[in-house]
């Protein structure tokens, strides 16, 4: 896995400001994975957002702090959560599980999947993707049991932390997805890099290059001399 450094985060936020976030997140995988966009884009859900996981986990760590609106109150909550708790992938090849009288294969779904679902307006080929030629998407009864398997299945699909309100003390879980969180740390990153590498640039008249060829630490070294 590509190690998520300064120059990198300048590349995806160049390539990737102004994509739809399904489109971001492909984008991080072909880069961190080191895939072409097509395969990245082939790549089942869950194994897409485990390898952004680790890679968050390696960059920045593995503790994140989370902030929710009480569902009841509206007031605002904060809550440390480790992401090292999250389970791994599922099997590529998929997860056999019961549904009524019969067990069938649940595949988690991919980009791809679900682009084309959404630009065809076609959710029941979602459907399809997911569960082959045993989806019955006409049958309400089916479709809830299917939506519960799949969750138990690929819990990486609908990653959810509980929080206890502050004020009012209720308990509610809020959502938590990997990829607009890694993408806003990733632009943070290149922001602060945008700024060292103009204040250097400015002072010593060094290109990008140069500036960013320094360790971080030499930098600071050079930056703490600016504003002495």
């Amino acid at each position: 896995m590509l190690a998520l450094d300064e120059q990198v985060a300048l590349a995806l936020v160049e390539q990737g400001s102004r994509l739809a976030p399904l489109d971001q997140a492909v984008l991080l995988a072909a880069t961190l994975d080191g895939v072409s966009p097509a395969a990245a884009a082939d790549m089942p859900l869950d194994r897409r957002d485990r390898l952004l996981i680790d890679a968050r986990m390696a960059a920045f760590g593995p503790d994140i702090a989370f902030f929710a609106r009480c569902p009841h109150c509206a007031e605002g909550n904060e809550a440390d959560f480790d992401l090292g708790i999250l389970p791994d992938a599922a099997p590529a090849t998929g997860v056999a599980a019961r549904i009524g009288a019969r067990e069938i294969l649940l595949r988690a779904p991919t980009s791809t999947a679900v682009a084309r679902s959404i630009r065809t307006a076609r959710p029941d080929m979602l459907i399809d993707d997911i569960a082959g030629a045993d989806a019955q998407p006409d049958d309400p009864n089916w479709l809830a049991a299917m939506e519960s398997a799949l969750a138990g299945a690929f819990p990486l699909l609908d990653v959810r932390f509980e929080m206890t309100c502050s004020a009012c003390e209720a308990t509610f879980d809020t959502r938590f997805d990997i990829v607009p969180w890694l993408w806003r740390e990733i632009e943070v990153m290149a922001s602060r890099t945008i700024d060292t590498v103009d204040r250097l640039a400015r002072a010593y008249g060094w290109t990008e290059r140069d500036i960013l060829s320094l360790s971080p630490t030499r930098r600071g070294f050079y930056l703490a001399r600016l504003a002495s």
